[in-house]
């Protein structure tokens, strides 16, 4: 063969060592002859394996064809070099390579020359070919048809595969059909291949043959619901009643699994209904206990006894309700008529199984139908008292709800609260407690709920039940306290401080009380004798220990032995301090015992008599809207007394100002701020601040006043409360979220419990706890809020109060968020609508906010150019109604940048992000919500754009602020996190770190603005480089810019936001550096770039070392032109430097200081009124002119603003008109 290489030689022939001497001296692993037949092709049709892999190291390619089209592989498999094929498919042979005389690939000359092995190794590497004819390749020449891989023979390979064809070959060639006990037919069977199946059957596969647990193939198709399966298999003779070794029928699993169609074909068939399981339970018994309520009609239909029990004693229908199965409930019902109240095991019935389960929909439909709720089982408990032993809280409710009483008998005459309590089932104890449970009734053998709770270690349950007045040293009919009888180390510490607290205050000494309280001890449990440890402490007269048991909330109204109240205590013996002490904490002034006495009916004491009256004379002018009480109520000097008749309470349980609230006194106000000094005006400081956005002063004030309002009115007065939630209001515009959201839940929970769910100051809280958690994030939580308050202030306030309103418009901004544009959209027009017709300053504000919302709406909803006309209108209105820097304001201007971030306007976006930002960072701080948002909302649109170190310092600046804000999973914070974690992956793809990036971008912007290169310094700025990013000596690239005169450059940069302000290390400010160099054009520039409430600032700025301005610099350098332009820009033609000199002290050039100098003469003149100043401002040329009109002085004054300050009216008239014309000329 031409072409021969002696390479080749070697490789064919097997000469390992010349092999690796040819490679060594270069010899080409890939020569090909003349049939184009490489050196591996020899290597590999011949075996040699270490020749394959040398070859393979030295780069021949695994895929070279001769002219055939025949590959290694080829060759390899022809040969059955199995080792050979794999290591040349590991290398990358292409498995399905196919030759040019039959097109055939590897895996047709394995299957034809029968090498099985190698078959296996090229099906895994995912050979293409149909596996019929392979099987057709292997059967026909000679391959073992029953031979096993892995346990398999190749049958049942075929049907695991579905594939009939080659199951049809295998068998047509000898297979074996009922190999392995009838594997094949079982496993088709499980599969659903019907057509297999028939096959199967067709060649005489056993239909009745036994598998596991001896089931049959009828027992796997009817589990698995495989209709046509069980019809073929019927067909064929299957055994319809066949039992497994659990006694269970094909129909008994049909029914278990609920397949009903072939329920309905084997009973058609023959199958016996009526076959028990070997534990008794029947066919309905299964349908009914699994739910298929369709399996359990057919049953019916074949009329299966609906009565019989199985092994355990139970009917189906038992079942049905154990399992919470209401439909199949119902349909044995609809069949046949039930005693509702049969008694089944331990006479339970129906009623109390369905009560053992949480299944409410049960018990009401048994109840509904007959069963009785007051049948007993064996043990005498009721329905209702099972279900409070399983802590089924509204199945009690339900019962309750049908006149049960609540404390009826059950088992050993123990009441719901004993059930409930033994299982420790907290929620159920505290409703059936709030429903007038009998906390401390006994059973027959004396044993309360606080002994079970005891035994059991329910220290939750027992710190309930003491709270609501629960005897903790109660005993039983052994004599045993709940102390005793705890095993629970918790509960018994909880016990024993208890009873050493009760010693303690019966000893006096209140160290001790001290001690026992923050061991544990509870303050308002009673003892045997019906006392509290504060009726103790009243008793005693003893002053601090009462003050002690108030300050840990004890219970200033317990009900003791005869119904007496701690006050009762203390005014029977007199003892004032404590009775003060009292009444402060909530006492009821008025209380009875059980024969109708008060405290003033005990007292003889005259001070304590004169409070009394007092309080019922208050209360009267209260109810009577008789503003004496505040006359005399003033006139209290004693601040205790004051506390004790702000704080008593009557019988109704109000305290005065509740009382004053609900009967509409006109005087409330003032009675509000009773002994407070001048807290009002504390007050309108602190709104007054709040307006002008000044929260944090505010809050101070607010804090101060709520201090003083607990002391007098207490911690739960909602005269307290009204200040809390200024607190909490000034907190939420600080965007201290967390914290306002405690505060308004606090304030919620005390105005539900003083004022009701439904009072208007309550509803008015709950929908300022929806806007918090809507701030936080929590959007669905906040609307379920939302709609409960809507409904509830429209129906007792109405539609158009501005409660409702208020929270109309909220719900808005929740349903914009939840993506509801529609809802939210009405929601705003319906309220800016009301607004708008409304009169009031308030009025017309919340109108302008609710316009704003509409426009937001429809940015969300893609109307960009309706959505963006609406905002400018709205900006126009909030800058006269709250101002331009008001949070409502700016909040606007950002809403407007967000619409070009939605046009994908990005530069213009970022452009009125920024200032937005540099505004709030000023007047609302760095923490502020909106600020936030507005460094998020920069932030993403840097990351849009591709500028991922722009986004990435964007989000990590904002990061940490708004996870001490918001909290760690706030959905903005939880999407900064992933951003940077993309923006992360991105760095590593690039093969670079974050700071790498970095410092390489900035570099280059640096060197491309000095060289002037625009095109480099606006992809790099794409790139993410910053425009205000400062090297080492506090440079930017503005500054590099400038300093090299590259026009272009400076413009590019002021456009991607270069900040002009940014001084060196130095002090240097880009207007120093084009000054110092004398560029003129660049001056202008940037004079003009800087908005006006900057200007002075900037134009001003000093240098860090001389302290030198621009104007020092540019009269020192004698640049006459650029002195004009500063001066006519505003700047200060006499300020000083660090040495006191001037910018006329530092000027060599004569028509600098000729200018300076003339300046400093108008001055002068303009003070002193010299009518002079106007000729000589006649006798200048325009430039100059306008020059000495528009500096200033050191004391930020121009010259007409001297001439007025100093009233020289006809010197101002005069310039006036010189600048009127000047104007003109300029025009």
């Amino acid at each position: 063969m031409g072409g021969y290489t002696p390479l080749h030689e070697a490789a064919e022939h097997g000469h390992l060592e010349l092999v690796n001497f040819l490679l060594e001296y270069g010899a080409n692993s890939n020569a090909r002859n003349d049939r184009d037949w490489t050196p591996i092709h020899g290597a590999a049709l011949n075996g040699h394996l270490e020749i394959v892999n040398v070859l393979i190291s030295e780069g021949a390619d695994v895929n070279a064809k001769v002219l055939d089209g025949c590959t290694p592989l080829h060759y390899a498999v022809e040969t059955s070099r199995e080792k050979i094929a794999s290591i040349l498919l590991k290398h990358g042979a292409n498995v399905n390579a196919v030759d040019k005389t039959y097109n055939n690939t590897a895996l047709h000359y394995a299957a034809k020359d029968g090498h099985e092995g190698i078959v296996k190794t090229l099906l895994k590497h995912k050979a293409n070919a149909s596996h019929t004819e392979i099987v057709k390749i292997l059967v026909a020449n000679g391959a073992n048809i029953n031979t096993k891989h892995t346990n398999r023979t190749p049958l049942l390979s075929a049907i695991k595969n579905n594939n009939k064809e080659i199951a049809e070959i295998l068998i047509a060639n000898g297979a074996d059909v009922d190999e392995e006990d009838s594997g094949p037919l079982f496993l088709a069977v499980l599969a659903g291949y019907k057509d297999i199946v028939e096959m199967l059957l067709k060649n005489a596969a056993r239909v009745n043959i036994r598998g596991l647990e001896n089931a049959t193939p009828l027992h796997l198709a009817a589990t698995r619901g495989h209709k046509e399966i069980v019809n073929a298999l019927i067909k064929s003779g299957a055994d319809i009643d066949a039992i497994t070794i659990t006694d269970v029928t094909s129909l008994y699993v049909a029914v278990q699994e609920g397949h009903k169609e072939i329920v309905e074909i084997l009973i058609a068939n023959g199958a016996n209904v009526n076959v028990k399981s070997t534990d008794g339970t029947t066919l309905l018994h299964t349908a009914a206990g699994n739910g298929h309520s369709n399996v359990v009609q057919v049953l019916l239909n074949s009329k299966v006894n609906i009565n019989i029990k199985d092994n355990k004693n139970r009917t189906s229908l038992e079942l049905a309700v154990a399992h919470g199965h209401l439909e199949v409930v119902k349909t044995l019902f609809q069949y046949q008529k039930i005693d509702m109240n049969t008694k089944g095991n331990d006479n339970w019935t129906i009623l109390h199984i369905a009560s053992q389960e949480s299944n409410l929909d049960m018990v009401k439909y048994l109840v509904d139908n007959g069963s009785d709720i007051n049948a007993k089982n064996a043990s005498g408990s009721k329905p209702m008292h099972i279900a409070a032993r399983e802590g089924h809280k509204d199945t009690v409710e339900f019962f309750l709800s049908k006149g049960l009483n609540i404390n009826d008998p059950g088992a050993v005459n123990q009441t719901l609260l004993h059930y409930a309590a033994m299982k420790g089932h907290l929620a159920v104890v505290e409703y059936l407690i709030a429903q007038g449970a009998d906390v401390n009734s006994q059973d027959k053998n004396g044993v309360s709920p606080m002994h079970l709770a005891a035994t059991f270690g329910y220290k939750n349950v027992i710190e309930v039940l003491l709270k609501n007045g629960a005897i903790y040293n109660v005993v039983d009919k052994l004599c045993r306290k709940p102390l005793i009888m705890s095993s629970d180390k918790t509960v018994i510490t909880l016990l024993a401080s208890t009873e050493n607290l009760f010693k303690a205050i019966q000893h006096n000494n209140v160290l001790e009380v001290e001690t026992e309280i923050k061991m544990g001890a509870f303050v308002n449990t009673k003892n045997a004798n019906g006392g509290t440890p504060l009726h103790y402490a009243a008793w005693k007269g003893s002053n601090r220990i009462v003050n002690l048991l108030l300050q840990n909330r004890a219970n200033s109204n317990a009900v003791g032995k005869k119904g007496f109240t701690p006050l009762h205590y203390a005014a029977k013996f007199s003892h004032l301090k404590v009775v003060k002490a009292l009444l402060a904490n909530g006492a009821v002034y008025n209380a009875v015992t059980d024969d109708d006495k008060t405290p003033l009916n005990f007292t003889v004491d005259k001070d304590i008599i004169r409070i009394f009256q007092l309080l019922s004379d208050s209360f009267k002018n209260i109810n009577n809207d008789n503003s004496k009480v505040i006359n005399d109520l003033n006139k209290i000097k004693d601040v205790d007394t004051i506390k004790a008749i702000m704080g008593a309470r009557n019988r109704e349980n109000k305290t005065l100002v509740v009382a004053a609230m609900h009967s509409n006194f006109s005087k409330l106000e003032q009675l509000k701020q009773i002994s407070q000094g001048d807290i009002s005006s504390q007050i309108e400081i602190a709104l007054a601040l709040m307006s002008q956005t000044n929260y944090q002063a505010a809050l101070n004030i607010f804090r101060s006043a709520f201090e003083k309002r607990k002391e007098i009115l207490g911690l739960d007065n909602p005269g307290t409360l009204d200040i809390q939630v200024h607190m909490g209001k000034a907190l939420y515009v600080q965007g201290c979220y967390q914290e306002a959201l405690n505060t308004f839940e606090e304030i919620f929970q005390k105005r539900k419990e003083v004022l009701g769910l439904n009072h208007t100051d309550t509803l008015s809280t709950r929908s300022i706890i929806a806007l918090v958690l809507h701030r936080l994030g929590k959007n669905e939580e906040a609307y379920n809020i939302y709609q409960e308050v809507y409904q509830k202030q429209k129906e007792i306030l109405g539609s158009n109060h501005s409660d409702t309103l208020d929270t109309q418009f909220h719900m808005a901004l929740v349903l914009d968020a939840l993506e509801k544009y529609e809802e939210a959209l009405n929601i705003n027009r319906i309220v800016f609508e009301r607004r708008k017709n409304m009169s009031g300053a308030t009025n017309a504000a919340n109108a302008v906010r609710a316009q704003n919302n509409i426009a937001m709406v429809l940015c969300n909803q893609g109307n960009y150019a309706e959505a963006l006309e609406i905002y400018k209108d709205v900006y126009e209105m909030k800058k006269v109604i709250f101002g331009v820097t008001h949070s409502d304001t700016l909040r606007t201007l950002h809403n407007m940048a967000g619409v070009l971030v939605k046009q994908e306007k990005y530069q213009e976006a970022l452009k009125a992000h920024q200032e937005v930002l540099d505004i709030q960072k000023n007047v609302l701080g760095p923490n502020h919500f909106d600020t936030l948002n507005t460094q998020y909302n920069m932030a993403n649109v840097l990351f849009v754009q591709g500028k991922w170190i722009g986004a990435l310092k964007a989000y990590k600046e904002c990061l940490d602020q708004r996870k001490a804000v918001f909290g760690a999973t706030h959905p903005s914070v939880l999407n900064i996190v992933q951003q940077i974690e993309v923006i992360k992956v991105i760095f590593k793809l690039q093969g670079s770190s974050e700071s790498e990036i970095l410092q390489h971008l900035q570099k280059e912007i640096n060197i491309a603005a000095n060289n002037g290169d625009v095109q480099t310094v606006q992809r790099l700025l794409k790139g993410g480089a910053s425009a205000n990013e400062k090297d080492i000596d506090g440079r930017t690239p503005l500054h590099y810019a400038i300093g090299n005169r590259q026009i272009g450059v400076v413009n590019v940069l002021l456009k991607s936001g270069a900040d002009v302000t940014q001084g060196t290390n130095k002090g240097n400010t880009p207007l120093h550096t084009a000054t110092s160099k004398g560029y003129k054009e660049i001056v202008e520039v940037l004079l003009q770039h800087v908005s006006r409430n900057k200007l002075n600032d900037f134009i001003n700025a000093k240098t860090a070392a001389s302290g030198s301005t621009s104007l020092h610099v540019a009269a020192s350098n004698g640049y006459l032109e650029i002195v004009k332009s500063l001066l006519k820009h505003g700047a200060t033609y006499n300020i000083e430097n660090k040495e006191g000199k001037i910018p006329l002290d530092l000027s060599k050039y004569q028509s600098v200081t000729d200018l300076l100098q003339l300046v400093e003469e108008l001055f002068k003149d303009a003070k002193k009124g010299n009518i002079e100043i106007i000729s000589k401002l006649k006798a200048v040329n325009a430039d100059e002119f306008v020059a000495a009109m528009y500096t200033r002085n050191d004391q930020g004054n121009t010259l007409l603003q001297v001439t007025i300050s100093n009233k020289h009216m006809n010197i101002t008239s005069k310039m006036l008109e010189m600048l009127t014309l000047s104007d003109q000329n300029l025009c």
